[in-house]
């Protein structure tokens, strides 16, 4: 048992190393006002392990909200099912759980041009169930990370709002357990820098944004919405 517990923590320890953020990295400063969104989430994630290069792909169905502390600076959380999650090597497919929530806000304005900063709070919890070697294995992962970032938009038209700018991994923490076997493992990002690039399309109170993310993960989003 033991000999089947380690193989499963070099295949694919850390599987919760790419924890997507759903929420918008744009301020919409409506002081009072509420914003909730629905999200789809496609990623496709390759990294380092001892023994194995494996991917990861999820596919993420969520929700995003985003309520106005002031005109400024907006308060906001997630919450997403990881429907499907496919592991190199492994036939099986896990699903899990995330949530998270934290501020984000417009802190510089001239003309068509906006910055914005963002902080996140996001957890997350996947179970994957496999066969190995006439053996039923759970393999279960638990995560938190906190997120941050700095993003650029223009006001193109009233309409078109595109974006793009940074997100670091400040603090990354997580653990892998394998049963049977009592086996456990903590388990860390290796790549902490992520790209984001999208773009807010907006007619009256609805709303359309697709988002990639590039470098520590290769995220696409795409989320549809409303403000009341």
């Amino acid at each position: 048992m033991r000999r089947l517990s380690v193989l499963l923590l070099c295949l694919i320890a850390p599987p919760q190393a790419y924890a997507e953020m759903l929420v918008s990295p744009v301020a919409r400063g409506n002081a009072g006002g509420t914003h909730v969104s629905g999200v789809f989430v496609n990623s496709d994630v390759e990294y380092d392990t001892d023994g194995a290069d494996p991917d990861i792909e999820r596919s993420i169905l969520g929700v995003e909200f985003g309520y106005g502390l002031s005109a400024d600076t907006d308060f906001v959380a997630q919450l997403g099912f990881i429907i499907d999650s496919e592991i190199d090597y492994f036939d099986e497919d896990g699903s899990g759980l995330l949530f998270g929530a934290g501020v984000r806000s417009n802190f510089y304005r001239d003309g068509q041009m906006s910055v914005h900063g963002f902080g996140v709070f996001s957890y997350q919890a996947e179970k994957f169930e496999y066969e190995i070697l006439g053996e039923d294995i759970e393999l279960k992962v638990n995560t938190w990370e906190v997120h941050a970032g700095s993003v650029a938009s223009y006001a193109a038209t009233p309409t078109i709002r595109p974006y793009g700018g940074a997100e670091l991994i400040l603090i990354d923490d997580g653990k892998i357990e394998v049963d049977p076997g009592s086996t456990d493992d903590d388990i860390e990002r290796d790549d902490i820098f992520n790209l984001k690039l999208g773009c807010n399309f907006a007619v009256n109170t609805w709303d359309l944004r697709p988002e990639v993310t590039l470098f520590g993960e290769q995220t696409f989003l795409i989320a549809a919405g409303t403000a009341f």
